[in-house]
């Protein structure tokens, strides 16, 4: 059974293992994380799924102030554990945290043919805006893509 809750401070080394292992170009730091943790609860929104305690995927997301457009920094499941719905879990929880948070739409990067994550993204209503050319290093582009929520009247 996948249990999911808030990434914490104490997380960051096993995350940070997992972030090497999965992205293996351009991964994020201990100190990237450490800072993204410490905004948490003010401009940040960061959680862990886990399978037996461990730690299998995690997700994390940016809305610098209210009416600002919100930003999915982060959203990675271990390979033996894709395909279950846990990403799928993860961004739903951040769509909604950010669309809470007042901001008119959401937007992620991702790398070019991630044809993983692609289906997963177009399926929540994000569309494709441009490509970044080498945004995580030479030679690795990022798609962005971008999803507007309904505003009501």
């Amino acid at each position: 059974m996948i249990a999911y809750r808030a990434m914490s401070a104490l997380d960051i080394p096993v995350v940070v293992s997992l972030e090497r292992a999965i992205f293996k170009v351009d991964p994020w730091s201990v100190a990237q994380f450490k800072e993204e943790i410490a905004a948490v609860g003010k401009t940040r929104h960061y959680l862990v799924a886990e399978s037996d305690r461990e730690i299998v995927a995690y997700a994390g997301a940016c809305v610098i102030a209210k009416g600002e457009v919100g930003d999915i920094h982060t959203l990675a499941v271990i390979p033996e554990f894709r395909g279950q719905g846990i990403g799928r879990h993860l961004l739903t929880e951040l769509i909604t945290w950010i669309e809470g948070q007042g901001a008119p739409a959401v937007m992620l990067e991702m790398r070019t043919g991630n044809v993983e994550a692609e289906p997963l993204y177009r399926s929540f209503g994000f569309e494709f805006i441009h490509t970044r050319k080498s945004y995580y290093a030479p030679g690795v582009d990022a798609v962005v893509m971008r999803k507007d929520f309904t505003v009501s009247a």
